[in-house]
């Protein structure tokens, strides 16, 4: 995983990646991202490319996007922006997908730490009851101590 990572890191250039990124309706530029970063935000739209278009469907995209890169190369900026435009037409659905997930697992991670606050909460009730508890009662009440000893 490693050797692949810093393989990926190292033969793509940071422009690729921001512009890959851009393309998909990411914001990233000022943000600070390393390349790693931006590697993993980039999978995770591929992922959803693959699922949701099958792989054909995401050949197509990588193929518009190869083709988006070389027309801005080759000072083409008319046939690269027509391209942008439909890169986004087939994008905007997965966008939204994405969107939608993502509010999901924001829920889904806000339930979960209701749950472990009422949780840690439950137990410290337990736990002070059960404190209360041995402090009012005399030692030789408890199990395994004689009275009077």
């Amino acid at each position: 995983v490693e050797m692949v990572r810093d393989h990926l890191t190292t033969s793509i250039s940071y422009d690729k990646f921001l512009q890959s990124l851009l393309l998909r309706g990411k914001p990233c530029e000022g943000n600070g991202l390393s390349k790693l970063e931006m590697a993993d935000i980039l999978m995770k739209d591929i992922r959803l490319e693959k699922e949701m278009l099958g792989e054909e469907g995401q050949q197509e995209l990588c193929d518009m996007e190869c083709e988006i890169l070389d027309l801005i190369e080759r000072k083409k900026t008319k046939m690269a922006n027509f391209l942008r435009l439909k890169f986004q037409e087939k994008w905007s659905p997965l966008s939204t997908e994405q969107k939608q997930r993502a509010i999901v697992e924001e829920q889904r991670k806000v339930a979960e730490r209701r749950s472990n606050c009422n949780k840690q909460n439950e137990d410290y009730e337990k736990w002070i009851a059960h404190t209360t508890i041995t402090r009012h009662t005399p030692i030789t009440e408890h199990r395994g101590l004689v009275a009077g000893s």
